[in-house]
């Protein structure tokens, strides 16, 4: 609501009347001020679904109408979301690939220590993806009492890292630090365009040969020695594979994380679906402001 009142007083002032138009409201059908606002004023308005969590909210008009307005094949990536699902339906653990993922995060987590989830995509396309696993991972998962009421602490704590530059930062913690992290790396099968290496400093043997080779090799030689590095110092890791980065295989990323983290939080016996430590730092921060 703060950016709302910044957003509508810039607009007001750069196109005076007619501000309402261009305005669209994501909002409960009942609840919140902004369907208030938004039937005073005639804002074009999307619903969201009863019941939808932030957090689990992009194949929603939450996600999906920013997406359109970026230009982005919302339709492809429902499609994308679709297909995973369907994938998803099979209560056989080796054929379902997110209840795969759930059960080796829990093994990690309950019976090996593995505290720290860290997401790490080679593209930087999709480096705000490890930022939005983040918030699904920590806030689903991150609980104090059972879905019966018993006290417990659990959950991973996800952190993100950006291939290649975060493993110059941070995989000397990862290959030599605690045995505490999995470490999950999102790798790109084939880049949307490719960059080509010149030739040049002939003189120097450690640098002339990556002439006539791409960016696109030089990154994937990178993740693969990382992964190998990984290995090598007895630290978990696992990849997965996008064929290429287009909405469709965005829109089975997303679903596949988010099933995985509701099969965790049944593993757990946790809800994965509600955040009442969140809740707690809200009304402190009202009261911070009287």
């Amino acid at each position: 609501m703060s950016q709302y009142l910044i957003v509508t007083e810039a607009l007001k002032a750069q196109v005076g009347e007619d501000w309402a138009k261009h305005i669209i409201a994501v909002t409960d059908h009942e609840k919140g001020n902004l369907i208030k606002l938004a039937k005073e004023n005639g804002f074009v308005t999307f619903y969201i679904p009863d019941g939808v969590g932030g957090r689990f909210s992009e194949m929603c008009p939450v996600g999906l109408v920013p997406a359109a307005c970026c230009g982005i094949d919302i339709r492809a990536m429902l499609k994308g979301a679709a297909a995973m699902d369907e994938r998803c339906k099979t209560d056989d653990m080796m054929k379902n690939p997110a209840l795969l993922e759930a059960a080796l995060q829990y093994i990690c987590s309950e019976e090996m220590g593995i505290n720290v989830h860290v997401m790490m995509p080679y593209a930087d396309s999709l480096k705000y993806i490890a930022d939005w696993f983040c918030q699904l991972w920590a806030e689903s998962l991150g609980k104090n009492v059972t879905r019966k009421g018993m006290a417990v602490n659990v959950g991973q704590t996800p952190t993100k890292a950006l291939g290649v530059t975060d493993q110059h930062s941070q995989l000397q913690l990862y290959t030599e630090g605690p045995y505490d992290k999995v470490i999950t790396m999102i790798k790109v099968g084939a880049f949307r365009s490719t960059v080509e290496i010149p030739h040049g400093c002939e003189e120097f043997h450690d640098v002339a040969f990556l002439g006539g080779k791409t960016l696109n090799a030089l990154i994937d030689a990178e993740r693969r020695g990382t992964e190998y590095a990984l290995y090598r110092a007895g630290r978990m890791s696992q990849t997965i594979t996008l064929p290429e980065v287009n909405p469709y295989t965005i829109g089975q990323l997303l679903f596949f994380f988010e099933m995985a983290t509701a099969y965790a939080g049944e593993l757990l016996d946790v809800d994965a679906f509600n955040q009442p430590g969140v809740e707690g730092s809200k009304i402190a921060s009202y009261a911070v402001l009287g």
